[in-house]
């Protein structure tokens, strides 16, 4: 989510030229799978384009079309609170003055991206609903298989990996499992592992919400 503020110019009709301001919120998301974008789109609207130099595309949606999909995701979201909440300041703003403002101040916000720090309390009422965990999984999730040397059978297991430590902490304290505190080198994100029965019983919950499984 960012905002987009733009200036241009455009002929006045008494002659010269009129100088304006926009201000455009934007949501935005990348995935592989083109099949999920198009459904995205599908329900908000917007538009569909092939990142450059990655295997990728990105959805996108501006201006009052995000309201639909601000109603919907708000309440699974608690790290994009600010955000929102300048969203819907922006949306009623009678001026372009204000307006600016807020963009700005969103703007100042910590970088890439506005983020609010959730208290674990919260992310355990969040993990009790399989939409919201289904969400960080197709987000974050990734499936190991690992054969050990004593036993012919294949152990899937289950793993996110999040910079969030009390998301994680929270979906632990539910399904058991461990949070590996060695940051990967890329992201520098933690990992939640979870073993073969608590994978089990995690994926049986979390099924139904799931697009790409």
């Amino acid at each position: 989510m960012r905002m987009e503020i733009r200036s241009y110019t455009r002929p006045a009709k008494s002659g010269g030229l009129i100088h304006l301001t926009s201000v455009t919120p934007i949501v935005g998301y990348s995935d592989s799978k083109k099949k999920k974008l198009l459904y995205l789109k599908t329900l908000f609207g917007g538009g569909i384009h092939k990142e450059r130099n990655k295997n990728s595309f990105r959805w996108y949606i501006k201006s009052r079309k995000i309201i639909p999909l601000i109603e919907i995701i708000q309440k699974y979201a608690p790290s994009w609170q600010t955000f929102i909440e300048e969203f819907y300041n922006w949306s009623v703003a009678e001026n372009i003055e204000t307006k600016v403002e807020i963009a700005e101040g969103i703007k100042r916000m910590s970088n890439p991206q506005p983020r609010d720090k959730v208290p674990v309390e919260e992310y355990r009422r969040l993990v009790s609903l399989p939409q919201f965990l289904a969400g960080v999984f197709e987000s974050r999730g990734v499936f190991y298989k690992y054969i050990r040397s004593d036993s012919p059978i294949n152990l899937p297991t289950l793993a996110i990996h999040s910079q969030n430590y009390n998301l994680l902490r929270a979906i632990k304290e539910k399904y058991g499992g461990g949070i590996n505190n060695t940051l990967r080198k890329r992201n520098r994100a933690l990992t939640y592992v979870l073993g073969k029965h608590q994978s089990q019983k995690f994926l049986k919950e979390i099924k139904p919400y799931l697009f790409n499984y």
